[in-house]
Formats: C-alpha cells, structure tokens, sequence
C-alpha cells in the first residue's frame, strides 16, 4: 500500500522531520524502526499500517547498557543510581489504528482487574489470619497467593499493552521492535 508522503505540507522551518524524502527520519533497518530521540511518526497504525484517523499517542521510552545488569548482584541501589545516570530516552508520538487502540486499552483494563482483584484478595487472607487461630495459615496462604497474582497481573498488563520495545538508544537514534512489517516496508531505509 503506498501512502501519501504528509497528510499536509510540511514546512522545513518549522518541523524537524519531513516524511517524503527520508532525510530527517523514521526509517527501518530489517525489522526494527529507527527514529531520532524526539519523532511524529506519519498518521497510520504502527502495528497494521492501516489509517490511524488521528489518534496519536506520546510515550518516553528509555534505554541503558545491558551490561549495567552486572551491577545488581553487587548492591541494587548502585545498580540504581548508575543506570538513572547511563541511561538514553527517546520521545516518539506515533498512530495506532482503532483495532490496536481497542486490544491495547483492553489489556491494561485484564492487568488493573488482576491488580485490583489481587489486592482484596490480599486483604481478606490478612483479614482471615486476624479473625482466628484457626485460620491463620489459610489466610497466609490467601495472602501470598495474593502477592504472586499481583505481579503476574501487572506483568500481563505490560506485556501486552506495550507498542514498542527498545532496542537501542545512542547519541543520535532510537531503534524500536514491535511496528509491523508494512508499516516498516513504507519507510526509507537507514543510511
């Protein structure tokens, strides 16, 4: 599907991207889109190309060595400090189409019920272990099944709300996993 270079005429002086010419980006490289630290991506879904009628969504995306990883067996608050000072962001404002917007929305809803689902449920074992001794194991182990629940929901939550996963983040660009192939084979390719 080939698709109209900008929506509107884009104005050298006063944007830093022009879609038609690839000069100033997003681009591809195999499977991975690259973009500068701050991008508009062009109005179509990044995950199935078709029309994004608008919808934009902004997010920050950070990125540090996988090597700073080695930090966390030595002391985590070093771990801490060091990759907050090592680390490289990338703003990108990109499309999603209202099929992608719908199932990303749907997913974060599953992981906040899970959540919440999780926290009563926490309340009631910590509850059950305070009416009786008789109950207290069982409300331990309610109370722990709980905790385990919490973090399964939040990391479903995640998993499957997330556009893109960061690959890489250096001085100049940011590559991004996660935009589908069409949406990739309607950019230039990196230089």
């Amino acid at each position: 599907m080939e698709q109209p270079a900008s929506e509107s005429p884009v104005l050298a002086y006063a944007t830093p991207m022009a879609f038609g010419n690839g000069e100033y980006g997003p681009w591809r490289d195999g499977r991975r889109l690259v973009t500068t630290h701050a991008m508009v991506l062009p109005d179509y879904c990044v995950k199935c190309n078709a029309p994004a009628g608008g919808f934009r969504l902004t997010k920050s995306y950070s990125w540090h060595s996988p090597w700073l990883y080695l930090l966390t067996p030595l002391y985590l608050v070093i771990y801490i400090i060091v990759a907050a000072i090592m680390r490289k962001t990338a703003t990108i404002t990109f499309g999603l189409c209202r099929h992608h917007r719908r199932r990303r929305v749907r997913a974060m809803l599953i992981g906040w019920a899970i959540g919440l689902f999780a926290i009563a449920q926490f309340c009631y074992g910590v509850h059950l272990s305070s009416i009786h001794v008789r109950y207290d194991r069982l409300g331990g182990i309610i109370a722990s099944a709980a905790l385990l629940e919490g973090l399964v929901g939040g990391a479903i939550g995640i998993y499957l709300s997330r556009t893109f996963i960061v690959k890489r983040i250096d001085r100049q660009y940011a590559w991004f996993k996660g935009a589908c192939d069409d949406f990739l084979n309607s950019l230039p390719p990196l230089r």
